[in-house]
């Protein structure tokens, strides 16, 4: 799993109502630093923007606009041995400056909120050029309020230079779009029992010709039923289906396409009010039926789990696990089962400095479909500590330096690597 894929959490259907704000604060500052920190980290490879719910779509007039300028040393940009770095004509370190911009803008019309959020930069390299790549992600949306009903209706995408750790290919320029659609809708309250659904559609597509195959269209829709209550929490039951399908996947004489059906059913408990513990976790049983009999199926325990530890007024830790089953990104490869564990230190030094320590360990594990493909890659670790300290110099004005290092290990040697990452960031808030 590479730097990007650390930061992703598994898609869960969202049927908890959030809390108040205070609550809310502490875990974002957890997740705001270990974000920005992953996202300067990883250079070139950007996070991809967390999907908007119904929690955490504007439900107000909002403007938000912010700019920073990264710059950062990279011992290994080409993330893989120094031989397949030479075979890409690539320098194993470089400089990288990045221009970044995010933004929220949200309006009232009537009794919907209309609302545009997302970020747009570009990466520069000093030395390999030929992976300049503009990295944006944009969302919109409405969030309405029928009757008892919220619903929320949102489009987005996405467009960045894929991850060199993802190519088992001598392939350095490969952009990756991303178009997703989704619906949901929650009818119920604060405290209650709580009906919801939720449907969506996801396209990824590569531009470069050698993985075009691994473009795929998945189809999800999921519906479950919560009851919350504001000293306990919100504990929900659901369902979930998907449907996966790798269009210009190779063809294998006598079977089917490559693509697949799962199903998962699970419990999710949410509580965000108060107290020193607050988090969500949610456990499913997952089925995966593959198109062909004859192509590997899974099934098993899937989960998703995200608790943040308020010690006082200065520490705070948040820990992560993920277990998931998702498209692979690899040819040859009908899906890949998942696993991130992370864990976030944030201190506070007064009301200016912040210091931030993280740790990551994370596993991919690709299913084998086309044996004729040579050097496929099956298994795959990565771990890395990251640390960075941020100066809030005024209201509008902050710099953040960060360092950290990661380490792959695989069973291709020409994708392992080791990486030692240095950068300095200056934000500016309007």
């Amino acid at each position: 799993m590479t730097c990007a894929d650390q930061c992703y959490q598994a898609a869960t259907p969202d049927t908890a109502s959030r809390g108040t704000t205070s609550s809310m604060r502490i875990s974002s500052i957890a997740i705001a630093t270990a974000g920005v920190l992953a996202g300067t980290l990883c250079g070139g490879q950007a996070l991809a923007q967390q999907a908007v719910s119904l929690s955490t779509a504007p439900k107000a007039r909002e403007t938000e606009l912010s700019g920073s300028v990264n710059v950062q040393y990279d011992s290994n940009v080409a993330r893989s041995s120094r031989e397949l770095a030479e075979a890409r004509h690539l320098s194993l370190d470089d400089e990288l400056i990045t221009p970044h911009v995010d933004f929220t803008f949200a309006r009232p019309v009537g009794p919907q909120i209309l609302f545009l959020e997302g970020y747009a930069s570009y990466v520069f390299h000093i030395h390999d050029t030929i992976l300049n790549r503009e990295d944006i992600s944009v969302t919109g949306g409405v969030n309405a309020h029928v009757l008892r009903c919220k619903e929320l209706v949102t489009g987005s995408y996405a467009r960045l230079q894929n991850d060199l750790a993802e190519q088992s290919a001598v392939v350095v320029q490969d952009v990756q779009d991303i178009a997703t659609v989704s619906g949901s809708v929650d009818c119920g309250r604060a405290t209650g029992i709580a009906p919801t659904a939720g449907v969506s559609e996801t396209w990824r597509d590569n531009s470069a010709r050698q993985v075009r195959g691994n473009n795929n269209r998945v189809f999800s829709a999921n519906a479950g039923i919560a009851y919350r209550q504001p000293t306990f929490g919100s504990l929900s039951l659901f369902g979930s289906y998907s449907e996966a399908a790798f269009p210009n996947s190779p063809s294998i004489p006598g079977l089917p396409a490559f693509g697949y059906s799962l199903y998962a059913a699970g419990v999710t408990y949410d509580r965000h009010l108060g107290g020193r513990i607050m988090g969500v976790i949610s456990v499913s049983f997952t089925d995966l039926q593959p198109n062909s009999p004859l192509q590997p199926k899974f099934q098993g325990l899937t989960y998703n789990g995200e608790v943040t530890y308020q010690l006082n007024t200065r520490l705070n830790f948040q820990a992560l696990a993920v277990r998931a089953v998702e498209p692979s990104r690899y040819i040859g490869s009908n899906y890949s089962t998942n696993q991130h564990f992370g864990l976030t230190a944030n201190y506070s030094l007064g009301t200016r400095i912040t210091l931030a320590l993280s740790g990551n360990y994370s596993t991919v594990d690709n299913n084998v479909v086309d044996q004729r493909i040579q050097n496929q890659l099956r298994h795959s670790d990565t771990d890395d500590v990251l640390l960075s300290a941020t100066y809030k110099m005024s209201r509008r004005l902050s710099f953040m330096v960060s360092g950290g290092d990661e380490q792959r290990n695989s069973n291709l040697p020409t994708l392992n690597y080791n990486s030692v990452r240095v950068g300095i960031t200056a934000t500016v808030t309007y």
